[in-house]
């Protein structure tokens, strides 16, 4: 409770008031609503100028008591503020940091077998890897485009494997990854199939490749 909050709770415990017969001295014709404006100005954090007016008309206070404590008040307002304030720049130093390390988007076939990050293909000695790259306009199409986009690239993927990898054996679905936050997974029909995959770091966290 705010210093102002707490000497009114004082003074109406000391005069022996409830909250029905202070509303009433009010003037509130809908006691329920005045009741309950009594209460958030007695009893909780609530600080309301105009109310607290109309209260101390029926309520009186000592005035230098009174002066103590809406100073108090105030103090700890500007405080509050200056808090909020504070923590509005970290939050958006924060989120400017995370946009600045933001991954570009990708895609992560899911198969029978989890597989190295890297590894040779004998014996052309090509590099393999389960990462699929998607081209970064992709994040500048509607929700639906997109979506329809990652179904393009997974026929084009079965087409060219196959639906199978060697090593990893048979493809069983695809990991989106469209930034640090937001990964979804589909099945090799193209289907969404869930849309909140935890993430770490950019990573999937249930699907690791070893190594």
């Amino acid at each position: 409770m705010y210093p102002i909050n707490r000497l009114l709770k004082c003074r109406v415990e000391e005069l022996g008031l409830t909250k029905k017969e202070i509303a009433e001295k009010m003037g509130y014709k809908n006691l329920s609503k005045g009741i309950s404006k009594v209460h958030d100005l007695v009893y909780r954090d609530y600080y309301s100028p105009d109310l607290l007016r109309q209260f101390l008309e029926v309520v009186p206070v000592d005035e230098f008591v009174l002066e103590l404590a809406l100073e108090a008040t105030e103090s700890m307002f500007a405080l509050k503020k200056k808090i909020e304030t504070a923590r509005n720049h970290y939050e958006e130093s924060d989120e400017q940091h995370f946009i600045e390390r933001t991954l570009d988007p990708y895609m992560l076939r899911r198969t029978e077998k989890r597989l190295n990050g890297w590894a040779f293909q004998d014996p052309k000695k090509r590099w393999y890897h389960p990462v699929i790259g998607v081209e970064a306009r992709i994040l500048e199409l509607s929700r639906s485009e997109m979506f329809d986009a990652i179904r393009e690239n997974i026929k084009a993927d079965l087409a060219k494997t196959g639906g199978s990898v060697s090593d990893g054996g048979k493809i069983i679905g695809y990991y989106f990854i469209r930034d640090f936050k937001n990964a979804y997974y589909f099945d090799t029909e193209g289907n969404l199939i869930r849309n909140k995959i935890k993430l770490r770091n950019g990573n999937i966290t249930e699907w690791r490749w070893n190594g």
